[in-house]
């Protein structure tokens, strides 16, 4: 027999809640000492910014805005290329194997061209 008196339900759930209220404890105590080395750059970051706007600005994302940034953008996006070309190269040979092993496909676009065609509309985005 199942126990539903509201009073035993509720005990059940303030244990559940009370236990988790120590993971999120344990979690935050971690996160506190991690970020805690971390804090007073950004601190001074921010400080810098508030003098004089030319600075960096801390709420700013990464990879918007600053001549540095823009740079490591394009050398992201270049290395991306190539990884795009080498992968595009490898669909091919494997729809050539493919092809020699006699393997048909139910659709007249093979997986390879599939993924090619999805990498075009995701490059154009």
């Amino acid at each position: 027999m199942t126990n539903t008196y509201p009073g035993n339900q509720l005990k059940t759930v303030l244990k559940r809640a009370s236990e988790w209220a120590e993971t999120q404890r344990e979690a935050a105590k971690s996160m506190s000492q991690a970020l805690s080395r971390s804090v007073p750059g950004w601190r001074k970051t921010l400080l810098a910014y508030k003098q004089d706007k030319s600075k960096l600005n801390p709420f700013e994302e990464p990879d918007v805005g600053k001549s540095t940034h823009a740079c490591a953008r394009s050398r992201t996006k270049q290395s991306l290329d190539d990884v795009l070309d080498k992968l595009k190269g490898q669909l091919a040979r494997e729809d050539l194997e493919r092809q020699k092993a006699g393997v048909t496909f139910p659709h007249k676009v093979s997986p390879s061209e599939f993924l090619q065609h999805a990498l075009k509309i995701e490059a154009a985005q």
